[in-house]
């Protein structure tokens, strides 16, 4: 089995807010830099919720902010997109 992130996507629950887009290169080591809590760890936990957990460990402080989360991956050469509402 093959599977390769190309994207996270975030959208956020203010319309004051732009849609967030992380991509991601395949076949590459994709380096997620920034401050101190600002994230970085959780998105680990939106990628496991996207792919259907039920235990959810992203932060309230998150899901606070944000309407929808998704992923697009490849998966034995299938692209598929899942996007979850955050919850309430």
């Amino acid at each position: 089995m093959k599977f390769t992130l190309h994207e996270l996507k975030i959208w956020f629950n203010t319309e004051n807010l732009d849609t967030k887009n992380y991509l991601f290169l395949p076949n590459k080591i994709n380096v997620i830099t920034g401050d101190a809590t600002t994230g970085k760890s959780s998105f680990w936990s939106i990628i496991d919720y996207c792919l259907l957990s039920d235990k959810i460990n992203i932060p309230n402080t998150i899901f606070e902010k944000v309407k929808w989360f998704g992923i697009r991956f490849t998966i034995n050469n299938k692209e598929v997109s899942i996007i979850r509402r955050a919850p309430q």
